[in-house]
């Protein structure tokens, strides 16, 4: 995370500062006071089984400077004087405000997959390939929810040229909100399958919670969907910009044919509608692995990469 004053972290969170100099500058934010370091924000999270105000104290002694609060009364004596408090009404969405505000400082593409399986793979695929030009921030370990998406935005830093960001949901309206934080240039929906059906019923509104990622693309980016999985092309609507389809079926906008394993992966040809093709080999096993590249040639193509370079 690049600098930020304590100040403009209370404006982005729309908060009120109580206590701690304005001018204080945070190098980084967390909820988790096993992850805190010198100069951190401390967010206190209060959704869960524990309260973060109850860790304020601790919070401090691992080097937090300020935190995020929603509690007058729960915060303890005993913090340092010139410990810095916001206060808000929600520390869980003051922290995703802040990770939505700071984001807008960074013009670099933002790049979002989401899908019932393979967006991990994708997201992997697709940074390992843009990293062959230029650093690149992928999301945060594996952590894709309300927690974690915001967590990954707010871990970039200045030399990121690319942002390769990871959405997962369990319920209707949860890739409407990390969307609405992330605003991608492109968007990746890998598949969509049974996982969370009995939350949802059908695969059809799978798809369609799935492409609640589609309104907050932006107008002229781009979006890649999976040809092979059926109920993709029925929310495609959805998106008003450039759509391109990619399979390991059948031709389309871009697909991979003479398929081969060899000992130490998978060798393949890319081809695309406009007639472009080019072989391409690929360290991983099976015809699924090529299926979850090709999202990484289109990436790496729109954003200037060369044949050669993917």
């Amino acid at each position: 995370m690049k600098p930020i004053a304590l100040e403009q972290a209370t404006i982005n969170a729309e908060g009120l500062l109580l206590a701690g100099s304005p001018h204080l500058v945070l190098s980084s934010v967390h909820f988790d006071t096993r992850q805190l370091k010198a100069g951190s924000l401390f967010v206190a999270l209060t959704g869960g089984v524990r309260d973060g105000h109850d860790f304020l104290l601790q919070a401090a002694e691992q080097g937090a400077v300020a935190a995020l609060v929603s509690n007058q009364e729960k915060i303890p004596a005993g913090l340092p004087d010139e410990f810095g408090l916001i206060l808000v009404n929600d520390t869980l969405r003051g922290f995703q405000k802040l990770a939505a505000a700071y984001r807008k400082d960074f013009s670099i593409p933002h790049i979002a997959i989401t899908g019932s399986i393979g967006k991990t793979t994708v997201k992997d695929i697709v940074a390992h390939v843009l990293e062959a030009r230029s650093p690149v921030y992928r999301t945060y370990k594996n952590l894709n929810n309300h927690l974690g998406v915001p967590l990954s935005l707010l871990q970039m830093e200045p030399e990121h040229q690319a942002a390769v960001l990871e959405l997962g949901m369990n319920h209707a309206g949860e890739i409407d909100l990390l969307a609405s934080l992330v605003k991608p240039q492109i968007s990746v929906i890998t598949y969509i399958g049974e996982s969370h059906l009995e939350f949802f019923g059908t695969r059809e509104k799978i798809a369609l919670a799935k492409a609640e990622l589609l309104p907050h693309t932006a107008p002229d980016g781009l979006v890649l969907l999976n040809k092979d999985s059926e109920y993709l092309p029925r929310i495609a609507h959805l998106y008003s910009g450039e759509i391109m389809y990619y399979s390991v079926k059948e031709p389309c906008d871009l697909w991979a044919e003479q398929i081969e394993p060899t000992d130490s992966g998978t060798q393949f040809d890319v081809c695309f509608a406009s007639g472009e093709r080019f072989s391409a080999f690929l360290p991983l096993h099976g015809k699924h692995s090529v299926l979850n590249a090709l999202p990484a040639v289109a990436i790496a193509r729109r954003l200037g990469m060369s044949a050669e370079q993917i």
